[in-house]
């Protein structure tokens, strides 16, 4: 199904991003007991928990992790139930998509995400198979020498087999801003089947599409995250 591989996707994807984060901080992170670098301000013990995150444990009901770190190459978290105050170790694999994207908010909270540099995706799926031209010396093993035309934006996705441009995101943006700007990119007749609009009966004197773009920019700005994502799915490959 369409829709369950996007959203394996965007759970791969996020995992990654915890994983990477963990990498560059020594592979462990108290969620509670903050070091001076990340403290926001002069933040006190009630609104630091507050700030705690608090996931779904398919076993245990609503929990809260106290700890984040590496083991056997994935990230893991200990914490206790909310309930009984039970402690757990387990992968944060197990979560759902939106709890992951709760403990990738919380590191965005913490400071923890801005050393992460902007990726290169392809601007239509997403896709990290992106190839762009290059010179590379011949006799040297094809070593890379430089970028064909640094200032051309089109590569080649082998996800969409045909010549696309880049997309630029932080991690933690991609997922989302991919999305809308596919939409800003979406043809004419694209945008028709999505939003149910008609440009040439509905807006008749709209001879330019101005109205028309207008109307469709609005309709997509009022859903939700998770409709976008459906939309995306549905109809990006056409």
């Amino acid at each position: 199904m369409i829709i369950g591989n996007e959203i394996q996707h965007i759970r791969e994807h996020i995992l990654g991003i915890l994983l990477q984060v963990l990498k560059t901080n020594k592979r462990y992170i108290n969620t509670y007991f903050v070091n001076q670098k990340h403290r926001i301000g002069n933040v006190d013990d009630d609104a630091m928990f507050r700030k705690l995150i608090k996931v779904t444990n398919p076993e245990m009901g609503i929990v809260t992790v106290t700890d984040l770190f590496i083991g056997n190459k994935k990230v893991v978290c200990d914490g206790f139930s909310i309930d009984d105050g039970k402690d757990f170790t387990c992968a944060v694999e197990l979560f759902s998509v939106d709890d992951l994207y709760t403990i990738l908010k919380w590191m965005q909270w913490r400071g923890l995400l801005d050393d992460i540099l902007k990726v290169a995706y392809c601007f239509s799926c997403g896709s990290l198979g992106i190839h762009k031209l290059a010179y590379v010396q011949a006799h040297e093993g094809n070593k890379f020498v430089e970028y064909y035309d640094k200032e051309d934006n089109e590569i080649w996705c082998t996800k969409c087999q045909k010549y696309t441009s880049i997309a630029y995101f932080n991690h933690v943006d991609a997922p989302d801003k991919l999305v809308d700007n596919w939409f800003a990119s979406a043809s004419i007749p694209l945008l028709e089947d999505i939003t149910r609009l008609n440009a040439k009966t509905d807006f008749p004197k709209d001879k330019e599409n101005k109205a028309f773009l207008a109307k469709c920019k609005q309709a997509w700005n009022v859903l939700d995250v998770d409709r976008k994502r459906q939309i995306w799915a549905q109809y990006r490959d056409i």
